[in-house]
């Protein structure tokens, strides 16, 4: 049982310095609302939500084969769909 409380402890203190740190369920559930016409694994959903990607090479790297997959608009609702996800909405808003 004291690995268990390891584990647990040691996975939350690395999650507080991770992107999903701003994360809610009805976030989640928002996520997977938006996302769920680019047909991904699931795998690859919770990939980005966990990693949240900033920039199209991320989601080359986590979308299998994505260059057949995702258009370049594609690429970029993913992006804009994560970044809701996130939280950084001011962020978008000061790159514009």
């Amino acid at each position: 049982m004291n690995q268990l409380a390891t584990i647990s402890y040691q996975t939350i203190k690395y999650l507080e310095d991770t992107p999903c740190k701003k994360q809610n369920p009805e976030k989640i559930r928002q996520f997977l609302e938006a996302i769920e016409p680019i047909k991904l694994s699931k795998a690859e959903k919770l990939t980005l939500l966990n990693l949240c990607p900033t920039t199209p090479l991320e989601i080359q790297l986590m979308v299998e084969e994505s260059e057949d997959r995702l258009t370049e608009e594609g690429v970029e609702t993913v992006l804009q769909i994560v970044a809701n996800v996130r939280g950084d909405e001011e962020d978008t808003e000061q790159e514009t």
